[in-house]
C-alpha cells in the first residue's frame, strides 16, 4: 500500500508539471502607489550620494547629442552638478542647487549667477503632475545595478509621454525617458554609476567666484525664477517697442533649448504644434502642445502673454511659466 501511495503522488507531481505556465494560479504581486513613489522622489533621499549621469537628446534625424554629468548630493536637498561636454575632463558648467538658492558657474567665460529659485514642495510638484499626466506603475528593472519602479506619465488618451524610473529603496530617480508624439525616443537622463550612501565634504558645495569675473547681465524680475538643472540663459534681449516689459530669451543645457517670447496679449503669438490642451494649476492658467522637438506653452498674466517653445516637455515648461513673477 505504501508503494502504491508513493506512485500515485508522483504521477500527480509529474501531472503537475506538464501544466503550462499559463495555466497555472498566479500570485498578484503588489505595487506601490504612483503619488507614494513620486513624493518620495521629490523629496530626495535621506542620505547623500555621488552619481554620474548621462543625458542624450534624439533628433528627429542626425546624430543624438550626448553630454556626461558628475553629480553630488548631500541630505536636505544640497546638490552640485557639474556638465562636462565633448572630450574635456574639466566642467564645463557647474550648478549648485539647496531648493532656495541656485549658484551656476560658467568657467570658460569666468561668469557665476546666483539668485533665489521658486521652490516647490514635493506635494505641489506630484500636484504638477497630476494636473497633465496619468501615472501608472509597473515594474522597472534595474538601474546603476539598483532595481526600480517605473512610473510612465501618460497624456489624455493613454500614450506615454514621460517614463521615470526610481530607486525601490531610497526614492531616487536614476532614469527618465521623454517621447514624441510618434514615441520616439526624445531625451534620456540616466545614472550609470552611483555610491549610495556617500558623503561628500561641505567646501565642494560653495562656489566662488572668478578673480577677474565679468559682470553678468540680467533681467531677473522678467524671467522664470526655476529652469531645469543645466540650463544656462544664452541669450536675452527687450523685445522692440515692449517698454522694457516685454523680452526674448534662450535657455540652453548644451545639447536642448527652450525659448520665450513675453509680449502684449494683443500680440499674442500662435502656438505651434498638436495636441493642444488647457491645464489649469491652483489659479494659473497654461494652454500646450506637443511638437516633434519638445512642446510648446502659452501663459497669460495681466495684459502680458509669454510663449514659450524648445526641447523640453510640458511638466518643465509649466513649472518654468509658473515661476515666473507677475509684473505691474
Amino acid at each position: 500500500m505504501e508503494a502504491m501511495k508513493m506512485k500515485v503522488e508522483l504521477i500527480l507531481s509529474l501531472a503537475l508539471l506538464a501544466v503550462p505556465a499559463t495555466a497555472r494560479p498566479r500570485v498578484a504581486r503588489s505595487l506601490p502607489g504612483a503619488d507614494a513613489l513620486i513624493l518620495k522622489a521629490l523629496a530626495g533621499p535621506a542620505t547623500g550620494y555621488r552619481a554620474l549621469e548621462r543625458i542624450q537628446v534624439f533628433r528627429p534625424a542626425g546624430k543624438p547629442k550626448a553630454q556626461t554629468v558628475a553629480v553630488f548630493a548631500r541630505p536636505g536637498g544640497l546638490v552640485r552638478r557639474e556638465y562636462r561636454f565633448g572630450r574635456s575632463k574639466e566642467p564645463g558648467l557647474v550648478l549648485v542647487r539647496d531648493g532656495r538658492m541656485s549658484r551656476l558657474l560658467w568657467p570658460a567665460r569666468k561668469r557665476l549667477w546666483s539668485g533665489g529659485e521658486s521652490v516647490e514642495t514635493p506635494e505641489q510638484g506630484l500636484a504638477r503632475l497630476r494636473a497633465l499626466y496619468e501615472l501608472s506603475v509597473s515594474t522597472g528593472g534595474r538601474v546603476a545595478k539598483r532595481a526600480t519602479w517605473r512610473v510612465d506619465l501618460r497624456v489624455p488618451g493613454g500614450r506615454v509621454r514621460r517614463s521615470l524610473w526610481l530607486d525601490r529603496q531610497s526614492g531616487l530617480l536614476l532614469k527618465r525617458e521623454t517621447y514624441r508624439p510618434d514615441g520616439a525616443l526624445s531625451r534620456r537622463e540616466r545614472f550609470t554609476k552611483l555610491e549610495l550612501p556617500a558623503d561628500s565634504a561641505e567646501s565642494l558645495f560653495r562656489l566662488e567666484a572668478p578673480a577677474d569675473e565679468r559682470p553678468a547681465d540680467s533681467l531677473p524680475s522678467l524671467l522664470p525664477r526655476w529652469a531645469p538643472d543645466g540650463f544656462l540663459l544664452i541669450d536675452v534681449r527687450s523685445t522692440p517697442g515692449g517698454s522694457g516689459k516685454d523680452i526674448d530669451a534662450a535657455y540652453s543645457d548644451g545639447a536642448s533649448r527652450v525659448t520665450l517670447r513675453r509680449v502684449p496679449v494683443s500680440e499674442q503669438p500662435k502656438l505651434q504644434g498638436k495636441n493642444l490642451r488647457i491645464v489649469r494649476l491652483g489659479t494659473k492658467e497654461f494652454v500646450i502642445s506637443e511638437t516633434d522637438e519638445g512642446g510648446g506653452l502659452l501663459y497669460r498674466a495681466g495684459d502680458r502673454v509669454t510663449l514659450f517653445s524648445g526641447d523640453l516637455p510640458e511638466d518643465d515648461l509649466v513649472r518654468m511659466a509658473g515661476s515666473l513673477e507677475a509684473q505691474p
